[in-house]
């Protein structure tokens, strides 16, 4: 089903990662009532960030231009966590 929608939509959606973001309108559509109360019922909780990715990721916020954003991927964090946010970021 995520294939099919990803394959009719032209801008980036996490669809065409088969991710599910439960707030988006256009994923939800795509599953009956039924389905969707069962895809998000009893969902777990991810693991908390570290207070360390915690303020790896609080420094995103000062991030006004695109050289902005640069310099700070340009900075790989050495704890492992932190390690693991950077390459997800500088991958997306």
């Amino acid at each position: 089903m995520l294939f099919e929608a990803g394959k009719q939509m032209t801008d980036f959606h996490p669809i065409h990662s088969f991710m599910l973001d439960l707030s988006d309108k256009i994923t939800r559509q795509l599953f009956s009532k039924e389905d969707w109360i069962e895809i998000c019922d009893n969902l777990p909780d991810g693991p908390p960030y570290s207070k360390e990715a915690s303020d790896y990721l609080d420094e995103f916020e000062r991030v006004e231009t695109l050289k902005d954003l640069q310099d700070l991927l340009d900075k790989r964090p050495r704890r492992i966590e932190s390690q693991l946010v950077h390459e997800s970021l500088l991958n997306w």
